[in-house]
């Protein structure tokens, strides 16, 4: 894979002293292609499945696994160019466009985002050489091809007149293809459609500190002086499908409700149990805004959207914004109710800054955030209850074209979380996971600054990022978290069952396993980029990019760690036999942890039992009353403890009986409905079977009408053309008549040269009878006699091949 990552990063090699910067500029797209944007100034694309199926490159081996060949790299060049150093990197839901972004090359300070749509793409010259800003850039690899795409540079006005004003995080809305979120250092959470790009079509101040007055420090109970590290969007479940989540520095978090880009498509029924939650529970300012924010429908013209879908349109209330509701309220299991969960900040002394955050959705109503540190605290937080809109009372300013709305721009204030009712957005943590870092992985970006400063264009409140988090491509209870240092993958193994619990009955069990980390790599150069990639089919791995621009695939339990200082990391994952015994540890632990869970009770035993004891010098024998009082008090004893606990077991045993039962019954009813897939499967593999042989004896009688026809075709007689005619109106009669006159030539010279034959005949018959003897001619008169026959043989020899000649030339006219 070295043409892949070939000039993705420049001027690592001279810095080793200083630690890497964690950037994003790889992404993975579900097509299979691994995206990568380079330092050069170009975009590097490659099919990766291959290499994941085989597995060699998981392995630490080379990516072209021997025998396997390496992927064709398409290189791709904007039209404008990046001119970029990029530090975030993603692609859209369906592949079809590329957000970059990072610091202008022209001057670092001015940040700059480009978007880049793969789909609207030319062929380079064969002759280009440029790197779309990068002179030094080479041509594209004779291996792949390389392709010219249009870009779009967006708010280029706004960033360019705000100096150090730095990019924090974007991400595509998941619920369209064309709105790209964008987080500042100014605390400033701007919602863009790329369709227009000069301008941002939602923007939300999130006014999290306050004014400072004289010699007095901001309050931090009401959010003041809190920086905005990372976002996240809600589950697409009811009121949370319109939900931002935010991390601050702190380790708190915030929730942006409602919030939605103009022109998506969402189905009418989802809008209508929005307002039919209860009537109660919705206030007029939730009514009116979805009122104003979505339109029906009416007829669509394409196929693709069924009757019944609602669209969203620019928007905005008269008096009212959404609120930044929050901090959120954070409990943890076995405390006293009404006291909240000390956050990952405050746990970890205060000296460390929350950077990243997650929401995995595993089921419906079982989603997890993951907030991470800077010094590698994953705190692990369970939704519950449902999110609701908050509204700060604030005028908006928008910004319309005729009697539209353009851009909206609201200055978004903080507002109390809901407090109490079971009902109420909060958030559960489950579990705290210390990945323990070694001190210098998380010291660049233990200060959150001062957002005082940011407000006025400045990045100060934004430290470089030293963590990311990353959901696994394939299994969504699968984690990765990525430090400068290194990678761990983080196995929720609990996700699963929880998901099945709040299904059955919403309960929470007493117990529940407990995470899995596991250490990936250590780098002793440092990390600079990493992603996910893979998919149900070739399996699913995590790539990470080296300060030094060597790429590595890991998989959990299949990963090669780079160990000392400078030394590479090692060429072949662990053995089998390691890899299966940690496998197996692992499955034995889980399975005595759920053993303790479901059977602790029963593994205890029965409560000690003290039997009595007979009396020093009296018999114990059971035909005298000692004995029987002995025999009594025994029996009592064994009745309250082990009586008693058999009892409870068989008890306990029948119910779980049952219980092993229903699920059993539900296990049959999965593989009966399992097995009607398969045979429905199977049915529609038969018949495409069938359509595809009917297709193909289609196709061969097709081709043979078309041979037929060819030949037909060929074997009509053809129509003399233009020259052909003029040559027989115009020159075939003056040929024939030559013809005709050569004809009557030979004809009389015939004749005439019959006519000398017989007068030479009589003449020399009539002197033979004269002479009554031989006569001798004179030798003179037979020399004039054989001239003149030979100039009469030369010209009937000449008559004869003009003759031929026309004769053939009448034939060739004939035939034609």
């Amino acid at each position: 894979m070295e043409r892949l990552f070939a000039g993705a990063l420049f001027a690592y090699e001279d810095q080793e002293e200083e630690p890497s910067e964690l950037r994003g500029i790889i992404a993975y797209s579900g097509s299979g292609k691994l995206f990568v944007a380079g330092d050069d100034g170009t975009i590097k694309a490659a099919d990766v499945r291959q290499q994941l199926l085989s597995g060699t490159w998981a392995q630490g081996g080379p990516a072209s696994g021997g025998k396997l060949a390496q992927p064709a790299v398409r290189t791709i060049t904007t039209s404008p160019p990046l001119e970029l150093t990029a530090a975030h990197f993603c692609l859209n839901r369906s592949g079809t466009y590329a957000a970059v972004a990072g610091c202008a090359l022209e001057d670092p300070e001015i940040s700059r985002i480009v978007v880049v749509d793969l789909t609207n793409c030319r062929p380079a010259p064969a002759l280009f050489a440029g790197g779309g800003g990068s002179s030094g850039a080479a041509p594209a690899s004779p291996a792949g091809r390389h392709d010219i795409c249009e870009a779009v540079v967006l708010d280029s006005e706004l960033f360019g007149s705000r100096p150090g004003l730095r990019v924090l995080q974007v991400a595509w809305h998941p619920d369209s293809d064309a709105h790209l979120a964008v987080l500042t250092s100014d605390n400033t959470w701007r919602l863009y459609n790329t369709q227009h790009a000069d301008l941002a079509e939602q923007t939300f101040e999130l006014q999290l500190h306050s004014r400072r007055g004289l010699g007095l420090g901001a309050s931090s109970s009401d959010g003041s002086g809190r920086a905005v590290a990372a976002f996240a969007f809600g589950p697409p479940e009811q009121w949370q499908r319109f939900s931002v989540y935010f991390l601050t520095a702190d380790g708190s978090l915030w929730s942006l409700c409602p919030v939605v880009p103009f022109g998506c498509r969402y189905p009418g029924s989802a809008v209508e149990q929005l307002a039919a939650v209860g009537d109660a529970e919705v206030s007029p300012n939730d009514e009116a805004w979805l009122q104003r924010a979505f339109s029906q429908l009416s007829t669509p013209q394409h196929l693709d959207f069924a009757p019944g879908m609602v669209q969203s349109v620019p928007h905005a209330l008269d008096e009212h914004v959404p609120a930044l509701a929050g901090p959120l309220r954070v409990v943890s299991a076995g405390q006293p109710p009404g006291e909240q969960a000390s956050q990952l900040v405050q746990m970890a002394g205060g000296s460390d800054a929350a950077q990243a955050l997650l929401l995995t959705r595993y089921a419906e109503g079982c989603s997890v955030l993951a907030a991470a540190t800077a010094r590698g605290l994953v705190g692990l937080h369970l939704v519950a209850g449902a999110a609701s809109p908050s509204w700060h009372e604030a005028a908006p300013q928008c910004i319309c074209e005729g009697v539209e709305i353009r851009a909206v721009r609201s200055q978004v204030g903080a507002s109390p979380a809901a407090a109490g009712g079971e009902q109420a957005q909060q958030l559960l943590l489950l579990d705290i996971v210390d990945l323990s870092l070694p001190p210098e992985s998380g010291a660049a970006a233990t200060s959150a600054g001062d957002p005082e400063d940011a407000e006025f264009g400045g990045g100060a409140a934004a430290a470089p990022a030293s963590m990311l988090l990353a959901q696994d491509a394939v299994a969504p209870e699968l984690l990765y978290s990525v430090h400068s240092s290194g990678a761990h993958a983080i196995t929720l193994s609990w996700l699963p069952l929880l998901a099945g619990l709040l299904a059955e009955d919403g309960r929470l069990p007493a117990a529940l396993p407990r995470p899995g980390a596991e250490l990936l790599l250590r780098s002793s150069k440092g990390l600079v980029a990493a992603a996910p990639v893979g998919d149900a089919l070739s399996g699913s791995a995590l790539v990470v990019l080296e300060a030094d621009g060597r790429p590595q695939c890991l998989r959990p339990q299949h990963a090669a760690a780079a160990e000392g200082g400078g030394a590479a990391a090692a060429t072949a994952g662990p053995g089998p036999a390691a890899a299966g015994g940690g496998q197996a540890a692992a499955a034995q632990k889980d399975k005595e942890s759920q053993l303790a869970t479901i059977y602790g009770d029963l593994r205890k035993g029965p409560k000690t039992c003290t039997l009595p004891t007979a009396a020093a010098g009296k018999p114990a024998g059971a035909g005298n009353p000692e004995g029987q009082r002995l025999l009594t008090e025994a029996a009592a004893a064994l009745r309250a403890s082990h009586v008693e606990f058999a009892h409870q077991a068989h008890q306990d045993l029948l119910e779980r009986i049952r219980q092993l039962q229903g699920e059993l019954d539900k296990q049959r009813r999965r593989a009966d409905a399992a097995e009607q897939v398969a045979a429905l499967a199977e049915q529609a593999s038969s018949a495409l079977d069938a359509q595809a042989a009917r297709v193909l004896q289609f196709q061969e009688n097709l081709g043979e009408r078309l041979r037929l026809l060819a030949e037909l075709h060929w074997s009509l007689p053809r129509p003399p053309s233009q020259a052909e005619q003029r040559f027989a109106a115009e020159q075939l009669p003056a040929f024939e008549a030559a013809a005709a006159a050569l004809e009557e030539d030979a004809r009389a010279l015939r004749a005439r040269f019959a006519a000398l034959q017989r007068k030479l005949r009589s003449v020399g018959e009539a002197a033979a009878g004269a002479a009554g003897g031989p006569v001798a001619v004179p030798p003179h008169q037979l020399r004039r006699v054989r001239e003149a026959l030979a100039e009469q043989e030369a010209l009937i020899a000449a008559n004869h091949q003009r003759l031929a000649v026309l004769e053939q030339a009448v034939a060739g006219a004939g035939a034609r």
